[in-house]
């Protein structure tokens, strides 16, 4: 099986696809999907203009304007691989609108409680124009606005929502630029109110300073003289008042709430100057003062400022794991989910624990947005026992859940896709079922659903038997590593009980990283007769000598044997498996549970719930410890 190859040139890399695509209009959508999400902007000129030839110009705009969807001119305006020279291209290919008519039948149509909560601009040929003109200022590239702007985009619109280029502006020198020009700032939407407020609330000082030096009204965010001397001036200027002739009255603010109820010192905190802080305690300021369920290391954490942590975590009751927010996050866990690396770093070296969890089942290691940050984690101890779904795909190069990529599935013919989507037991222990349909659906994180709507496949409620589809957006999927850097994901289910995608898997799925920085991971699928290998979740996975050992399952009801443990060992050489018959007393089926091994040949288990009857469960009690070399259960003392 041939793997795509991403890297070639623009030409070749659409004809490639072109090729996969074949004539149906639906795969080369999955072919555009795939170009933008690999940002490879000329390859997509190069493919459209090749429908162009065979397919005409209304299918090519259809590809450059999907109804109801986004159109490729809004995404090229924001991406940073592309430039106005993408923009010219995809212009000439038919990519603008011409009428109010055609942006009212391309719009995508909101749902009747949408219509009744929210304000909705009407579909005009002028607002889609002024929403392209929005992606752009987000992109920060003042050529993009203004290729918008030619093209009949209003600088200074305001849409029904409140919405206006101001609001978009990524950067402060685009900011900057925009107010030079005039746009107006007193839109106001219902969500975040006016851009001040937005501005404030992100902690974006420099943008603050930018709205006053242009004369802006500030006057929403209920600012003392002092939050408005330390939001928007120096340190120097910031003594002189706390120091100076007029001290008591400056002094007299300290603790001042705005209208968002900070105090001077939570603005000093998010923009992580040390010196500003240091002047508001010695004036008196009590920098214990929380913001609601908030202490002042969440503003700090705000400001991405390593040194003012670093300051912070020095003063005297300051707590590296102090709960924050209704969820008590960690300061760990919210660096991580800021991806802000220098954060975490200091943190993590300060003792901050990997694997502390909040109240919603949240952790440094479930939460991470990027390789870099889970790698940070791992360096200081993190375990990937506790990656979760998101993590482990952000582990294995694949995109996160809500990140799905279906453009993958173009590698995949509709022949692989009849021929091999729908899941089936190995002919014999081990047998490699590796099909492009399969590596396709590994790559793009597409569910079983998304799989069968971007095919074709027809299925109804009343469909017997039902036609599942072969998919990797599991949960209950065990993750262990190799030496050799290989990495084993087993079993996993998709979908809930009630969900007729509903599915428990007997596979193994082998990931190998690239031998290179951007090179392709190889992906193999293993499967397994059932007497072999059965259906199997929420189990764990413990490398022991060369062997997987997989212990319990939740497994579908009529599968379950309480009072048994079921125990498996993957050979990482063959990708054999074998059932391990074990004697003595066992803790039972058990799921959801956690296995170490604590001595050589020796793996302990604790936690989790066990089948006790039909829809019977208990807790796991105690701790269990399975010596592989006599097959034997036993307690474990203590």
């Amino acid at each position: 099986m041939k793997r795509l190859d991403l890297t070639l040139a623009a030409q070749p890399l659409a004809q490639t696809l072109l090729a996969l695509a074949g004539n149906s209009v639906a795969r080369r959508a999955l072919a555009v999907e795939l170009l933008v999400s690999q940002v490879r902007w000329n390859a997509l000129v190069n493919l459209l203009q090749a429908c162009l030839q065979d397919m005409g110009a209304d299918a090519v705009r259809a590809l450059l304007i999907p109804q109801g969807g986004t159109p490729l001119l809004y995404r090229a305006s924001r991406c940073p691989a592309a430039t106005v020279d993408t923009l010219d291209a995809l212009q000439r290919l038919g990519g603008l609108l011409h009428d109010d008519a055609e942006a009212a039948a391309l719009a995508r149509q909101p749902a009747e409680w949408e219509r009744d909560t929210f304000p909705t601009t009407k579909p005009t040929l002028q607002h889609w124009l002024n929403t392209g003109l929005s992606w752009a200022v987000g992109s920060g590239d003042l050529a993009r606005v203004a290729w918008w702007v030619r093209w009949g985009a209003d600088l200074h619109y305001q849409d029904a929502a409140g919405c206006n280029a101001i609001q978009a502006a990524s950067t402060t020198a685009m900011l900057d630029w925009l107010l030079a020009q005039g746009v107006p700032t007193d839109g106001k939407r219902r969500w975040d109110g006016h851009v001040s407020n937005t501005l404030a609330r992100n902690g974006n000082y420099a943008a603050l300073r930018c709205l006053a030096h242009h004369g802006a009204d500030l006057s929403d965010l209920g600012w003392t003289p002092l939050h408005r001397l330390v939001a928007l001036g120096s340190a120097p200027d910031l003594a002189q008042a706390l120091n100076g002739p007029e001290q008591a009255a400056w002094r007299a603010q300290l603790g001042a709430g705005d209208g968002w109820g900070r105090t001077p010192a939570m603005h000093a905190a998010q923009q992580g100057v040390v010196e500003k802080l240091v002047l508001l305690r010695d004036a008196g300021a009590d920098l214990q003062v929380p913001w609601r369920d908030y202490p002042l290391m969440h503003w700090i954490l705000e400001s991405g400022e390593p040194e003012a942590l670093r300051w912070w975590l020095a003063q005297p009751g300051v707590e590296l794991e102090a709960p924050m927010g209704s969820l008590s996050d960690t300061p760990l866990l919210a660096a991580v989910e800021q991806d802000a690396l220098p954060m975490a770093t200091l943190l993590l070296e300060s003792g901050a624990d990997p694997h502390r969890y909040n109240n919603n089942r949240g952790c440094p290691m479930n939460s991470a947005r990027s390789r870099a940050m889970l790698e940070l984690l791992v360096a200081h101890g993190g375990q990937v026992e506790h990656l979760g779904r998101d993590g482990t795909r952000l582990w294995l190069g694949q995109p996160l859940w809500d990140e799905r990529e279906p453009g993958w599935l173009v590698t995949c013919t509709p022949d692989e896709f009849r021929h091999h989507h729908t899941p089936r037991p190995g002919r014999h222990n081990g047998e490699d079922v590796t099909t492009a349909f399969l590596v396709a659906m590994i790559e793009s994180g597409e569910s079983a659903y998304g799989a069968g709507e971007a095919f074709g496949l027809n299925r109804s409620f009343s469909d017997t038997p039902w036609q599942h589809i072969w998919n990797a957006d599991r949960f209950g999927q065990s993750l262990t590593g190799l030496p050799d850097g290989r990495w084993v994901q087993i079993g996993g289910e998709h979908e809930d009980g009630y969900d007729p995608d509903f599915f428990i898997y007997a596979d193994v799925i082998v990931h190998t990283p690239p031998s290179e920085p951007g090179g392709a991971w190889d992906r193999r699928v293993f499967a397994y007769p059932e007497d072999v290998f059965p259906p199997t979740d929420s189990h764990t996975a413990t490398l022991v000598d060369g062997r997987i050992i997989v212990i319990g399952c939740l497994g579908y009801p009529a599968h379950r044997r309480p009072g048994e443990t079921p125990v498996y060992a993957l050979d990482t050489n063959t990708f054999q498996f074998q059932r391990l018959e074990c004697m003595g007393t066992a803790p039972g089926w058990l799921h959801k549970h956690q296995a170490q091994l604590v001595a050589p040949g020796v793996v302990e288990v604790w936690g989790g719930e066990r089948c006790t009857g039909a829809n019977q469960w208990q807790a796991v009690p105690g701790r269990w410890r399975l010596d592989l070399a006599r097959l034997q259960w036993q307690a474990a003392e203590g």
